[in-house]
C-alpha cells in the first residue's frame, strides 16, 4: 500500500509507471536518463544503493530515503534501506521533492518511523528528513529522552511546519511527550 501511494505521489504530475526488476537496475535507469524517477522496496540493503547511487549522484541525480534525507551507508548500523529508496535523474529534482514531501504526510510512510518517534495513534506532516542525529538516522526517542534529561520521552513530533531547509543547514522544531 505505501508503495502504491509513493507511485501516485510520483504521477501526480503526469508520467508513466514502468517496472523494473532490481535496485541496481532501477538506479542505473535513473543515471543513464531512461526513468526519471526510481522507487524502491524497503528491503532493498545498503550494498544493493550503494555503488550505483554513486553513478546517479555522478550523473547529477539524486538519491534519498522516503522522506528526502541521505541513504546512510555506515557500519554498525542497519543493514537494509528501511526507510525505502527514491532517486531522480538530473533536472527532476523538483518532482523528487514532491514525491518526498507528499511521503511527510503520509500515514503509512510516517509509520516507519514509530520505532524511532515512538507510537501514536495519528501522525501530522513530519520533517522526518530533518529530525536527524549526526549519523544521518531518525532521532532515537531513547537517546533524546537521555540527552534532554527529562525522564522517560514517550514520543516526539517534528512538525512539518516547524521545519526549514536551507542551501547550508537544515533545522526543525521538536515537540516532546514525556511520561509520568
Amino acid at each position: 500500500a505505501l508503495l502504491q501511494a509513493a507511485r501516485a505521489a510520483a504521477l501526480a504530475q503526469g508520467g508513466t509507471w514502468e517496472s523494473v526488476g532490481g535496485a541496481g537496475n532501477k538506479l542505473r535507469s535513473v543515471a543513464e536518463g531512461r526513468a526519471d524517477l526510481a522507487i524502491m522496496h524497503f528491503g532493498t540493503s545498503l550494498w544493493d544503493t550503494a555503488a550505483p547511487e554513486a553513478l546517479v549522484r555522478a550523473s547529477g541525480g539524486r538519491v534519498s530515503d522516503l522522506f528526502g534525507a541521505p541513504l546512510v551507508h555506515r557500519t554498525g548500523g542497519p543493514l537494509k534501506n528501511a526507510l525505502g529508496v527514491v532517486a531522480s535523474a538530473k533536472g527532476c529534482g523538483a518532482a523528487h521533492a514532491s514525491l518526498c514531501k507528499a511521503m511527510r504526510s503520509d500515514p503509512r510512510a510516517l509509520a516507519l518511523l514509530a520505532e524511532s518517534a515512538g507510537p501514536r495513534e495519528a501522525w501530522g506532516a513530519q520533517a522526518a528528513d530533518v529530525a536527524r542525529g549526526l549519523d544521518g538516522r531518525p532521532l532515537c526517542r531513547r537517546w533524546l529522552g537521555e540527552a534532554v534529561g527529562g525522564g522517560e520521552l514517550l514520543r516526539y513530533d517534528a512538525p512539518e511546519e516547524g521545519a526549514f531547509r536551507g542551501m547550508m543547514s537544515n533545522g526543525c522544531r521538536l515537540d516532546l511527550v514525556w511520561g509520568e
